[in-house]
This record gives C-alpha cells, structure tokens and sequence, in this order.
C-alpha cells in the first residue's frame, strides 16, 4: 500500500503539506469530528509525521472531547443518584466488579 501511495503524486503533495504542519494538522483533524480517529490514524501512518507532533497534537485535538465526556458523565451520575447515596454506590459497584473478575478469572482457568 505505501508504493502505491508514494507513486501518487496527489498523496505526496499532501503528504509534503502534512510533513511541513505535523501538529497543525494533527490538532484540527483530532478537533474535528469529520474524519474517524481509525482513518487518520492510517493517514498519519503513510505521511512523513514526526512521533512529536502527532502525540502532542493527538492529546491537546482529543482533550476538548473527553472533558466533555468526562463532564458528561459527571452530571449524569450526580442527577441520576442521590449524594447520600454515593458510598454504599461505590461499595456496590465495587463487590460487583470483584465478582465479575472472579468469574473471569474462573472461566479463563478453565477453559
């Protein structure tokens, strides 16, 4: 798949755009939901992007999003449960996690 990108002449004018702008590039595309994260992650694969600017572009174009998930989340905890009621919550999800990893861990002895 490289050889072919590499004897396009349209991929390595991108490819030169991308190399000269690594993080901007990587930041906008990362902010934007238009392309798929599996999709730029092979773009950024074929292009001559520095491990750098691809990691650091990567964390601050993905930061937005998940705080917002995060944030999300938060709020839908806090108004789906009574604070009073966030200890024995957390007692509970923790016994039902050691039970699920138990069980997992039985299975994959046994089998």
């Amino acid at each position: 798949m490289l050889e072919i990108a590499k004897g396009n002449k349209k991929f390595a004018a991108i490819d030169r755009a991308i190399g000269k702008d690594s993080f901007k590039v990587v930041l906008l595309l990362r902010l934007s939901p238009l392309l798929p994260l599996a999709l730029s992650n092979y773009l950024y694969g074929l292009t001559s992007v520095a491990l750098t600017p691809y990691v650091l572009g990567s964390w601050l174009g993905m930061l937005p999003g998940t705080l917002a998930y995060v944030s999300a989340g938060q709020q839908t905890s806090l108004t789906l449960l009574d604070t009073r009621d966030l200890g024995r919550f957390h007692s509970t999800l923790r016994w039902r996690m050691l039970h699920e990893l138990s069980h997992t861990m039985r299975l994959v002895s046994s089998g």
